[in-house]
Order: C-alpha cells, then sequence, then structure tokens
C-alpha cells in the first residue's frame, strides 16, 4: 500500500527568483505561477507518477510550452510554436 499525490500544486516566484537575472535561454520573467497537473495513477502501474502542465510561450500566445513526463523518471518540455 502507499498514498499517492494527486491533483494541481501551484508554483510560484518569489522576490528573489525575480532579482536573479541569470544566462537563461529562454525569458520567463512574465511568469508568475505555474499549475502542475499529478495524474492519478490507478490500479496500472505505467499510469503513476505522471504530471502535466503547459505554460505560454509569450504573454499572451496561443502557443504553449507543454511540460510532461513522470517525476519519478523523467520530465520534458515541448514548445508548440518551434
Amino acid at each position: 500500500m502507499y498514498i499517492e499525490h494527486y491533483g494541481p500544486m501551484t508554483v510560484k516566484r518569489n522576490e528573489r527568483d525575480e532579482a536573479k537575472n541569470g544566462d537563461d535561454s529562454y525569458d520567463f520573467d512574465d511568469v508568475k505561477e505555474i499549475v502542475l497537473e499529478f495524474k492519478p495513477g490507478g490500479w496500472y502501474k505505467d499510469r503513476r507518477n505522471i504530471v502535466e502542465a503547459t505554460v505560454p510561450v509569450r504573454p499572451g500566445s496561443d502557443k504553449f510550452w507543454k511540460i510532461s513526463g513522470k517525476w519519478s523518471d523523467g520530465v520534458t518540455a515541448f514548445n508548440e510554436e518551434t
């Protein structure tokens, strides 16, 4: 038996994150929070630990970064625009 977390989790930026302006490839200055969705696994092992999220490529854009994968294995981000 184990306990499974599922449902939304909001990740928010704090003031220290906003003050930092490193050499990142992508500029997410306007993104203040991301809502990750942990999917329920049910009885099947291959459906466990799945997480998904979307982040706009830029404010007001209809294209998104799609984040998905298993938090226990690996998570990838796919840019719909490119």
